[in-house]
């Protein structure tokens, strides 16, 4: 497991970093004396408000994931892809026949859905805040008279804050929304922090908003969190933090990083020059006696010294025009450093060695592509459903199939949790009780699993209204 990477920096020195430990989570806090504890659901006071529950140890959990996410492409790519096959073809409307989904139109819920834009404001980025956070904060807004919602629109989880849960139900009262959690903003700012009533989901969250309405007459928004279930009682942790716990992600990023650096400081150097100490008072006789004197008239003649010295040598070795030249260096300059030195490399006054750049292809390619099937398999994407597997030049149409179909099988879990948002509307506007939602999926098959009096190849016709 790796608590920690080593890295290369432009500079060329190592240096250790890891994405878990710049996140400052989950390093979950523990009284004085007590066993340590692997949730990271910390009961503890939010440092942006006494009534704020903190969302790991600096409070800013989700806004430093999300920061980790977008370095890494291979995460950021299996999650925008496990969240599309869990929106898959949208939300479609329906009735129940002897238990079985039939499609079928409700025009109350299409006209509302089309006013309030429903498909854009609350699908796409409720089913990405339920992928990469196991939470989602709906903002639910209500009409003048408060008998209806007019609209409902995901707010981006990182801004959102739910308070301490209240002692006698465990419920979070407030939600508090702010895109300056960041900038350590407290909820005292009022101009810069909303504080939200939040809706009881626990029984009939239609009619417990219609509580909160009768007892504050005022309010006319509210949110509504829905999350996948974990054992974490407010903020849930994702299933695939332990890959960025365990380190894959850095491997992932450090090895493009590596292979910057290689490309940019060693693809065009081809030798490595070595000058022995004993080489410049060979050439240079006054070279002891300017290094004694300590002038920095001395000192500095020395560099110019060095400095013509690598500059012919770089000239003999570079340009066409010095193609077939020899370079000449001393061997055993003194008698003294033969009978001591057992190397013979260690006599030359000048050594060349000419730079393999051959060895470092393809070094630590097989890393990162282990890296980038681990991040893969723990948001739980078929590595195939990308095109391409890690490391794999092309796949055969039928594993892409085949991880489709999977797919759509697999959502059942996330899918319940989106559609509560439309059966709540449903039942505070008081649409027909007959309405039901489903995703809309799609099975893949192959062309001669159709017949062709079962293909419809023809121009697509809008039914005349």
């Amino acid at each position: 497991m790796f608590d920690a990477v080593i890295s290369i920096n432009p500079a060329g020195k190592m240096e250790f970093f890891s994405a878990a430990a710049l996140m400052g989570v989950p390093r979950p806090r523990r009284k004085k004396g007590a066993a340590p504890t692997n949730t990271t659901d910390l009961d503890s006071t939010g440092r942006f408000g006494r009534d704020v529950y903190g969302w790991g140890d600096n409070d800013l959990f989700p806004n430093q994931l999300k920061k980790i996410v977008n370095s890494n492409a291979t995460l950021q790519s299996a999650l925008r892809n496990k969240s599309s096959q869990l929106l898959a073809g949208g939300i479609a409307t329906g009735r129940k026949i002897k238990g079985v989904f039939s499609p079928d139109d409700f025009p109350e819920w299409d006209s509302w859905a089309r006013k309030s834009l429903f498909d854009v404001n609350y699908s796409p980025l409720a089913t990405r805040n339920l992928g990469d956070y196991f939470i989602a904060f709906i903002s639910v807004v209500l009409s003048e008279d408060g008998t209806e919602i007019t609209l409902v629109k995901t707010i981006p989880a990182p801004n959102c804050r739910l308070s301490l849960p209240d002692a006698k139900t465990g419920i979070s009262e407030q939600c508090y929304v702010s895109s300056y959690w960041e900038k350590g903003v407290t909820t005292d700012d009022t101009t810069k922090v909303i504080a939200l009533p939040v809706i009881p989901t626990w029984y009939h969250p239609a009619e417990q908003l219609r509580k909160l309405v009768a007892k504050n007459t005022s309010a006319r928004e509210y949110v509504y969190v829905i999350r996948i279930p974990t054992d974490q009682s407010v903020y849930p942790m994702p299933d695939y933090y332990s890959v960025i716990q365990q380190g894959w992600v850095d491997v992932s990023n450090d090895v493009p990083q590596f292979k910057r650096w290689l490309m940019k400081n060693l693809a065009h150097v081809n030798y490595m020059l070595f000058i022995a100490d004993f080489y410049w008072p060979k050439r240079f006789p006054e070279w002891n006696a300017k290094a004694k004197s300590g002038k920095p008239a001395d000192l500095q003649q020395l560099r110019d010294w060095r400095s013509e010295t690598i500059l012919e040598i770089s000239n003999v070795l570079s340009g066409v025009q010095n193609a077939g030249k020899m370079l000449i260096s001393d061997v055993m300059v003194i008698d003294q450093l033969a009978r001591t030195i057992k190397d013979p490399e260690l006599l030359k006054a000048i050594r060349l060695e000419v730079i393999d750049n051959v060895k470092f292809d393809g070094k630590y390619l097989q890393d990162s592509q282990e890296a980038d099937t681990q991040i893969i398999r723990a948001v739980g994407v078929d590595p195939s459903s990308f095109g391409t597997a890690p490391g794999e030049a092309r796949q055969g149409g039928s594993d892409k199939r085949e991880s489709h179909n999977i797919s759509q099988v697999t959502s059942l879990e996330a899918e319940l949790v989106l559609l509560q948002i439309p059966y709540f509307v449903a039942d505070f506007n008081r649409m027909p009780v007959t309405l039901e939602f489903k995703i809309s999926r799609s099975t893949l098959q192959t062309v001669d699993k159709i017949t062709p009096s079962q293909r419809d190849t023809g121009p697509a016709t809008i039914p005349k209204p």
